[in-house]
């Protein structure tokens, strides 16, 4: 369950987002992020990997992934988001749509039902609006299985203050700090 603060902040990160879509710098991270997971994935020919892209957002890395061979559930706590993610999985080829999924979920409630599940678990750009890294850490641990491979990209929650600060949004900027530092 999101409570609402948390979607509060997690509503005002997907309006960033949204229109950050497309601009040289989410291109650019978003090249940047698949070339370095590239290097640890299997080659062409090897089966393929059971994949969670967990704040999988407008679906980027996980409609490269499907590209790629791998078997990709992509979940997000946005509709909106979701929405986007779905929309280009339409325009893909027959066998990449059969490789995605998408579903609405926070992934921090996954449970049981993702308990081991996956080869490769990415959780790109989404654990500094949550309110506790160790939690979501544990909760991705745990869809994992033993020898899977966990991808975490993360801005520093303190780097997202200061930026609020300097644009002198004072309550985004003490909304971001991490209460307990």
């Amino acid at each position: 369950m999101i409570d609402s603060n948390r979607d509060g902040v997690l509503e005002a990160a997907v309006s960033v987002w949204r229109r950050n879509l497309g601009s040289v710098r989410d291109v650019v991270r978003q090249q940047l992020v698949a070339r370095q997971l590239r290097e640890h994935l299997p080659g062409p020919g090897e089966p393929g990997l059971q994949v969670l892209d967990a704040g999988c957002g407008q679906g980027t890395q996980a409609l490269e992934l499907a590209r790629l061979g791998h078997s990709v559930l992509g979940v997000d706590v946005s509709e909106r988001l979701l929405g986007l993610a779905r929309e280009a999985a339409v325009r893909e080829p027959p066998d990449v749509r059969r490789r995605l999924a998408f579903e609405h979920a926070d992934l921090l409630c996954l449970g049981a039902q993702c308990a081991d599940r996956f080869d490769l678990v990415c959780c790109h750009g989404v654990l500094m609006y949550l309110p506790s890294l160790g939690e979501a850490v544990k909760a991705l641990i745990a869809t994992a299985r033993p020898d899977g491979l966990l991808s975490i990209l993360t801005r520093n929650r303190a780097g997202i203050a200061m930026r609020a600060g300097m644009s002198g949004d004072w309550s985004g900027a003490l909304d971001a700090f991490d209460a307990r530092t």
